[in-house]
């Protein structure tokens, strides 16, 4: 979709589904889809005590804000899991990348 000239965000999926397992039978139940406040989650991880989500979001993109474009960086977002499963979004991080490069790979490393 273009306006004033750029092309702009048209609309689509960028969340992270979310399970419950049924602990009988196995069978997976879709209890959320959470945006990650951003374009193309590429990777997520969690932390070592299961607490916290990390979703990267690998590119930039230009959205329309009312009568205005504005840009959406790379950027990694914060969830913290709620004890049903459900993500509970807590902060994001703004990744420079340089405006043509995108965010490839995210992990999370436990520290002493």
């Amino acid at each position: 979709m273009e306006f004033e000239g750029k092309r702009v965000f048209a609309g689509g999926e960028n969340t992270i589904a979310v399970f419950s397992i049924n602990q009988e039978t196995g069978e997976p139940t879709l209890i959320q889809n959470a945006g990650t406040r951003g374009f193309q989650p590429r990777t997520f991880a969690l932390d070592g005590s299961g607490s916290v989500l990390a979703v990267a979001n690998q590119s930039s993109g230009l959205v329309r804000d009312g009568s205005r474009v504005s840009t959406v960086p790379a950027r990694l977002a914060l969830f913290h899991i709620q004890p049903d499963g459900k993500l509970d979004f807590t902060h994001q991080y703004d990744i420079e990348t340089g405006g043509s490069r995108s965010l490839f790979w995210v992990g999370i490393v436990s520290l002493p």
